[in-house]
């Protein structure tokens, strides 16, 4: 496809992302205004009750456990890097949207929290042993109910057209169709199974954070010297400072990704994001040793064409 119906695609991507949060927040608190009897939960329920329902972990690592949720907030400047070689401006641009990515990820994920907390079901087992599988899906159904349909509200995108009831078989043919289609797809991604479709999920942290912390370590250790401070720079002090703290923060989540989510491991419940995560990190370094290095000279100013067929391979 061109490039600019990727940008019309990834427009309307983002407006739907965002709508589909703000219905979130609006439907869930008149959903259970609405329909639970016992209503909102308090303050002390949202910010002072602890609850451990892990597999044996004790409290405190079960909190450090629960900081991978924050892996994807953070992860939220992936957009503005990828796009750094077409903005304008990027080297002072770029990193003013990563900034304000994960400042605006991090304050609509908050308040996303509050009004999950605020409506869920003070029991939270009941939540976490939901027969859906999906303790988000059941919060909302405790909020919402029945009652509430997207197609026949016109809530989702063609209603008009999937919401259409047969008139032989009185039955919303269509609706079913798309509803057992898009069922499948998603279904696609269990077939590896859990253990397996964790695995790769966590993969994918590994590999950004690494290839993320990579540069910023370098330019602590051996390449301090050769280190040029951009239009955007914080001063030799303080990005330093900031600089080691990231360092740490990724060695930090990169062993958390791969610790099983239960304390007695089985192999049913283990986490073989350790071993899927080794074998791809062991095999990129044969292959830039064995060959890719070849490619790779200081001592030469490359062509931006080779420069971005390297990038793409070392990614």
């Amino acid at each position: 496809m061109s490039s600019r119906n990727v940008a019309f695609m990834q427009t309307v991507s983002s407006v739907c992302s965002t709508g589909l949060i703000v219905l979130y927040l609006i439907a869930l608190p008149v959903g259970t205004k609405l329909n639970k009897v016992d209503g909102f939960n308090d303050g002390k329920f949202i910010f002072g009750t602890v609850e451990n329902h892990s597999q044996g972990w004790p409290t405190g690592f079960q909190f450090c456990l629960s900081m991978m949720t924050a892996v994807w907030t953070i992860g939220a400047f992936d957009s503005c890097v990828h796009m750094s070689e077409e903005a304008k401006n990027s080297s002072y641009g770029v990193p003013i949207g990563v900034c304000g990515s994960i400042m605006f990820c991090g304050i609509l994920g908050f308040f996303i929290i509050i009004c999950t907390t605020t409506c869920m079901n003070s029991d939270v087992s009941s939540v976490l042993a939901t027969g859906t599988g999906f303790p988000m899906a059941q919060i909302i159904f405790d909020s919402l109910g029945k009652n509430w349909a997207f197609a026949r509200d016109d809530g989702l995108p063609f209603s008009s057209i999937v919401k259409v009831v047969n008139k032989n078989l009185k039955v919303p043919i269509r609706a079913v169709w798309f509803a057992t289609f898009i069922g499948l797809m998603l279904g696609c991604l269990c077939l590896a199974g859990t253990v397996a479709a964790s695995a790769l999920f966590s993969l994918g942290v590994c590999g950004n954070y690494l290839a993320w912390c990579a540069p910023i370590f370098f330019r602590l250790t051996s390449g301090k010297d050769r280190f040029v401070p951009g239009r955007f720079y914080l001063g030799d002090l303080w990005s330093k400072v900031i600089g080691w703290i990231a360092c740490a923060w990724v060695l930090f989540i990169i062993v958390l990704t791969m610790i099983p989510s239960g304390r007695y491991v089985t192999k049913e419940a283990m986490n073989y994001t350790v071993a899927i995560t080794g074998g791809c990190w062991l095999l990129s370094v044969v292959f830039f040793f064995v060959y890719k290095y070849k490619y790779y000279h200081q001592s030469q100013i490359l062509s931006p064409r080779i420069c971005w067929r390297n990038k793409m391979l070392f990614l």
